[in-house]
């Protein structure tokens, strides 16, 4: 009801249509979507307002099981969002490449893992529809473990001793950081984890792309377990 009281004020608010459209199962052709179907087509192609009034009528024309019309409008939107995002693939794969050449042999033995003997995060990593949340599931159906779900502390906890601006760039300049830093981090996770989750035994941190971080982790915690 609120979405239609904005829409009373502003009609021209695309993201009060789209909004509609997720909390209203649409049951047929009615006046409300005729609505939308006139925003959309007097949006300018290619802007915001284009596209969120693209994903609403997807959304509503896959309600009333009219597929081929709803792949079209969700086609269009996604087009619309590609626009804005800046992906280069060859890139991601040499910083890949990039931190598998730092962590190597040679840069555990000269290395040493902290002490910090706290073994209370359990990581689960993986790509993004894995299975992060049903191995996550399984583990904190165990007494002593609690599922935290997708934490952003593990970045936030290494950013502040390995910051993407460090000396040497990130991450080819951490093969100089002293063993300190990695303490540092370490001790730096646990203090939020336990502030926000005191007294578990365990916790889980399923966030899927701190794969990228285990490097960081077997340093930082080296108690912590890493389920992939």
């Amino acid at each position: 009801e609120h979405f239609r009281q904005a829409l009373a004020v502003d009609p021209d608010m695309a993201r009060a249509w789209l909004m509609l459209t997720q909390v209203k199962r649409q049951q047929e052709r009615d006046a409300e979507l005729a609505g939308m179907e006139a925003q959309h087509a007097k949006a300018p192609e290619g802007s915001l307002a284009r596209m969120q009034l693209s994903f609403g009528l997807g959304k509503a024309n896959d309600d009333l099981k009219d597929y081929g019309r709803a792949f079209d409008y969700f086609a269009e939107g996604n087009a619309i969002r590609r626009t804005g995002i800046d992906y280069d693939a060859a890139r991601t794969r040499a910083e890949f490449e990039t931190m598998k050449a730092v962590f190597d042999k040679a840069f555990f033995d000269k290395h040493r893992p902290s002490g910090i003997a706290d073994d209370t995060p359990i990581f689960v990593v993986g790509m993004p529809r894995s299975g992060t949340t049903l191995v996550e599931q399984i583990i904190a159906s165990h007494p002593q473990v609690y599922g935290a779900g997708e934490l952003g502390i593990l970045k936030t906890a290494v950013g502040k001793q390995f910051p993407p601006g460090m000396k040497g760039g990130f991450p080819s300049g951490i093969a100089d950081m002293p063993d300190k830093a990695y303490a540092e981090a370490g001790q730096a996770y646990l203090d939020l984890l336990h502030a926000r989750y005191p007294g578990f035994r365990h916790v889980t941190d399923k966030m899927p792309g701190n794969f990228l971080l285990v490097g960081f982790i077997h340093l930082m915690l080296p108690k912590a377990k890493i389920i992939h």
